[in-house]
């Protein structure tokens, strides 16, 4: 889990929704926003709906497994942004290596990497 300082409030959660940059890999969908405060940390949420995975136990596990690879490569990771993850169906499929996959080309995309 990362540290509370680096996870969106309800209100930067809701500022991201409304003007964001939308990136989409087949199981994951990425929005961001860069801010005008450049030297701000960057702060993330991982969304995931009960339609993707019934049980919490799952859902948990998906989210735990997204905020570890930020965790793992929080030093390469450039300040000023809001980012949300939006788990969509398929990714519970995959394993954690292919799932940092995906987590980290959509921040490469990004250029928040």
């Amino acid at each position: 889990m990362l540290r509370k300082s680096n996870r969106l409030t309800r209100d930067e959660f809701n500022h991201l929704l409304n003007k964001n940059t939308t990136l989409r890999d087949g199981r994951l969908l990425f929005r961001y926003r860069k801010l005008d405060d450049v030297e701000s940390l960057s702060k993330f949420s991982v969304v995931i709906s009960k339609k993707v995975a019934k049980g919490a136990i799952t859902r948990h596990l998906l989210k735990r497994r997204v905020y570890a690879v930020l965790r793992d490569h929080r030093r390469d990771l450039k300040p000023g942004f809001y980012a949300g993850f939006f788990i969509q169906k398929g990714f519970a499929d995959l394993n954690y290596s292919e799932n940092e996959t995906i987590v980290l080309s959509l921040l490469k995309q990004s250029n928040i990497i």
